[in-house]
């Protein structure tokens, strides 16, 4: 049986007004040009809303890391859900997906 990835790590990032926790998953570790470990994943209250034309917009939703061609990392919008417990849930699943597992090499 192959083995399951998993949530290995997270912390709240209390620099930010708003919620954000970043999540490590085990078998992957990239790093900056700083030598920090660049989580796989985030967690953030989602901003959008009715305010901006988002009528079923989710209370938080999940960016995973993305590499861009000139070496920049970021963090884009893959999921929407209503509570903490759901992002890491859909996480949990999305990793170990096969089509993810070929693309992030996992």
């Amino acid at each position: 049986m192959e083995d399951q990835l998993a949530i290995i790590n997270s912390h709240l990032d209390l620099n930010v007004s708003t919620y954000c926790e970043h999540v490590f998953v085990s078998e992957d570790y990239v790093e900056n040009d700083h030598g920090i470990q660049l989580s796989a994943f985030t967690i953030t209250e989602d901003l959008s809303g009715a305010h901006v034309g988002d009528y079923n917009a989710h209370k938080y939703r999940v960016n995973a890391r993305k590499q861009l061609d000139n070496g920049v990392f970021i963090y884009t919008k893959i999921g929407g859900y209503d509570t903490v417990c759901e992002c890491k849930e859909f996480i949990e699943g999305y990793i170990n997906q096969v089509p993810t597992k070929l693309i992030m090499n996992y």
